[in-house]
């Protein structure tokens, strides 16, 4: 044994035994570290309620009659800088699609229109009841009406509507039957002439 102490070739590969086992010992202690990014995300709730802006009716069919709100309250997340100094509440939306709507009541979703980066958190109300009401078209006769008395020694005739072809009344259904006819008027009083009004 003491052969091998003194052996130069022995205290060599001893020592880098040793130094192998330490090396190992010490690297396997450490904890690998990750590195921290703040991405600087918070919360914000919008301080201002958001419209509601319908897209889609068909209005040569229908008429928005009514919305069971026109506000949404939304809580939105995302980059502290795009929340406090870039977007406005201007630049946050929320839309209503009218374009498969039928005639009454429908209960529709709420889609928030967002900046690029944005999202929501929550949206109070997320639906909406939109009220549509179908349009139609009637024909009527035009009826004039003089008013008023012209001078002493003249009477008025009877008014002629020039074009005399009927005109078309559109409007929601419901209303529309509660036109009965179309009627204007035309001032004769103290006339000593033909009366020509335009309008």
């Amino acid at each position: 044994m003491d052969k091998w102490f003194n052996n130069n070739n022995f205290a060599k590969i001893l020592a880098l035994a040793v130094s192998l086992l330490l090396w190992f010992m010490i690297h396997l202690d450490e904890v690998p570290t990750t590195p921290t990014i703040t991405t600087g995300t918070t919360n914000k709730v919008v301080e201002r309620t958001v419209p509601v802006q319908p897209y889609g009716l068909d209005s040569n069919s229908y008429v928005l009659t009514s919305l069971s709100t026109d506000e949404v309250r939304l809580e939105i997340k995302g980059q502290r800088s795009m929340l406090t100094s870039i977007f406005t509440n201007d630049d946050y939306k929320v839309l209503v699609d009218l374009s498969q709507v039928k005639d009454g009541s429908n209960t529709l979703p709420l889609v928030p229109d967002l900046p690029s980066g944005v999202e929501v958190v929550s949206m109070e109300p997320s639906m909406v009841t939109v009220n549509v009401e179908k349009l139609g078209t009637k024909s009527f006769n035009v009826n004039i009406v003089p008013e008023g008395e012209p001078s002493a020694g003249y009477s008025a005739g009877t008014p002629v509507i020039e074009p005399s072809t009927p005109v078309k009344v559109t409007l929601p259904e419901g209303q529309l039957e509660a036109v009965a006819k179309v009627q204007g008027s035309v001032s004769v009083k103290d006339a000593k002439e033909d009366v020509i009004q335009k309008k």
